[in-house]
C-alpha cells in the first residue's frame, strides 16, 4: 500500500479537502461556487459515498498493519469514520445554506463500508497470494 509518510500526508490533505467540501454554503448564499450550486442535489448527497470509501482507504493505511490486528483497524476505521460524518455534519449547522441530515450520515456509513468491505477483499487476496505457492499451481 502507499508508504507511511506520504499516507500521512496524503490522508490529510483528504480530511481538509472534506471539511472544506462540508463548509461550502449552498442554496442563494453569495459565497456559494458557480460549480457546486449547478451540481443537483441528489448527486451532491450520492457523493457522500465514494468521499467516505476513500477516506477509509486512506484511514487504513494511515493507521498501519504493525499497530493493530486486521480486525482492530478495521474497528477504528469505522468508529473513527461515524465520527468524522458526525463532525462534517455538525461544521454544517455553521454554513449558510447547508443543514446536517441524518440521511446523509447514513451515506457516509455506507461510503464507509463498502471501502471496509473493499480493503477486506483486497486484504484476502494479497494475504492468499503471499500464501500460494508456485508448486500448488502444477
Amino acid at each position: 500500500m502507499i508508504r507511511f509518510a506520504a499516507s500521512k500526508r496524503v490522508f490529510s490533505a483528504y480530511v481538509f479537502g472534506m471539511i472544506l467540501s462540508s463548509a461550502i454554503p449552498m442554496s442563494d448564499a453569495p459565497d456559494t461556487p458557480l460549480f457546486w450550486s449547478k451540481i443537483n442535489p441528489s448527486l451532491q448527497n450520492l457523493l457522500h459515498i465514494p468521499m467516505f470509501f476513500g477516506f477509509v482507504f486512506l484511514l487504513y493505511n494511515v493507521i498501519g498493519k504493525n499497530r493493530l490486528k486486521n480486525l482492530s483497524r478495521m474497528a477504528m476505521v469505522l468508529v473513527v469514520s461515524i465520527l468524522m460524518g458526525i463532525v462534517l455534519e455538525g461544521i454544517q449547522i455553521f454554513v449558510p445554506g447547508r443543514y446536517p441530515g441524518f440521511g446523509d450520515m447514513l451515506l457516509n456509513l455506507v461510503g464507509a463500508l463498502l471501502g471496509i468491505c473493499f480493503i477486506m477483499i483486497l486484504y484476502s487476496r494479497i494475504t492468499r497470494a503471499k500464501n500460494h505457492s508456485p508448486a500448488e499451481t502444477l
